[in-house]
């Protein structure tokens, strides 16, 4: 059954690479019906709990979640969909291994008031580092046949606001 996608901010970082670049887009969005989720949007959320309950546990590999589901009615995990997420946690815990007294936020709420409008969204993963006064913004994307480039992410950037 096809459930619309949870609302989101009007400013938000999701959608933020094409409202800084069209503002109007964000009026003519608002005009349209609410989104239907598909397959595509169904797998990322899934692989983006997978990743959320792992570094929530502090558990290192979800390569046995392979055949496996975290709610009764999802579809099982495939292996593409636990290697992706399994390079994302790697990737996390390379960070964590290496700051001292990081601080680690999962599915962080982050917003701003920008001229009295509220912008932001939830930042899958961010890591602080309190001795290099760093932080790392981390956007977990599982789709498939769109490619998001890190260099210069508009979205990242906003969170990191």
């Amino acid at each position: 059954m096809d459930t619309p996608v949870k609302a989101h901010l009007r400013f938000g970082g999701s959608s933020a690479e094409r409202w800084l670049n069209c503002t109007a887009s964000v009026q003519m969005e608002e005009q349209q019906p609410p989104q239907i989720e598909n397959e595509y949007m169904a797998e990322g959320t899934r692989a983006h709990a997978l990743l959320e309950m792992a570094l929530r546990d502090g558990t290192r590999t979800v390569l046995d979640f392979e055949d496996d589901k975290l709610k009764p009615l999802d579809p099982p995990f495939t292996a593409d969909d636990v290697e992706a997420v399994q390079l994302a946690l790697d990737y996390v815990y390379e960070l964590l291994d290496k700051t001292k007294d990081h601080e680690l936020y999962v599915e962080r709420f982050v917003t701003a008031d920008v001229a009295g409008e509220p912008v932001g969204g939830t930042a899958d993963v961010m890591i602080y580092d309190p001795f290099l006064k760093t932080l790392h913004v981390i956007d977990y994307k599982h789709g498939r046949g769109k490619y998001v480039d890190a260099e210069d992410n508009k979205q990242m950037k906003l969170y990191a606001m």
